[in-house]
């Protein structure tokens, strides 16, 4: 029995435009992976595991987005790279070693995580090298249904915290097949 592939219905939340809110409920196999080299979680479709509010905020910054909207995705995981669990990380790091061997053997400069000149907090928001590590794992060890990591991001919450401001779960959907649905999320539940 694989304990990475998950069964249950998990809730999440896309920050986009208007239109493109629109174009999913009309159209759900529409979807668009990310493919950016900075992506946290390689390529896929992402999504703010059960926080409306921070794809909202995400949606609302986003220079490219006219017209700020929030849609909700019902989804599995499928067969998951989760980077909260023990195994998957021990795979991954074994993902970088292969990765860093060839790219010697092939004398190419791995990529660096880098931070935004935005980000005033020096949170590393460009993930080139975690991008890198996990298209590589995905294209070359073990192709999965998404891939779900926490990321401490943000200042202190409060004087002396450990938790940080803006932690949030994410998911990348790199297979369109695990996804259910699409709906419009009730204001008045968020």
């Amino acid at each position: 029995m694989k304990y990475n592939y998950r069964h249950n219905l998990v809730i999440g939340f896309h920050g986009c435009s208007k239109q493109t809110l629109d174009s999913l409920l009309e159209k759900p196999t529409l979807v668009k992976q990310s493919e950016k080299k900075y992506d946290w979680l390689g390529s896929g479709f992402y999504v703010w595991e059960n926080n409306y509010q921070r794809a909202l905020e995400w949606a609302k910054k986003s220079r490219s987005i006219k017209d700020p909207a929030v849609v909700g995705v019902v989804f599995t995981l499928g067969d998951c790279l989760d980077l909260t669990d023990k195994s998957s990380l021990d795979k991954l790091k074994q993902g970088h070693k292969r990765m860093a061997e060839d790219f010697d053997l092939a004398d190419i400069e791995l990529p660096t995580n880098k931070n935004s000149k935005t980000d005033t907090e020096k949170d590393l928001l460009l993930r080139e090298l975690d991008c890198a590590v996990i298209n590589f794992y995905y294209r070359e060890m073990e192709k999965v249904d998404t891939v779900r990591g926490i990321f401490f991001e943000g200042g202190d919450l409060y004087p002396g915290a450990g938790i940080k401001s803006k932690t949030h779960t994410q998911i990348a959907i790199r297979n369109n097949d695990c996804i259910l649905g699409f709906f419009k999320p009730k204001s008045t539940l968020v």
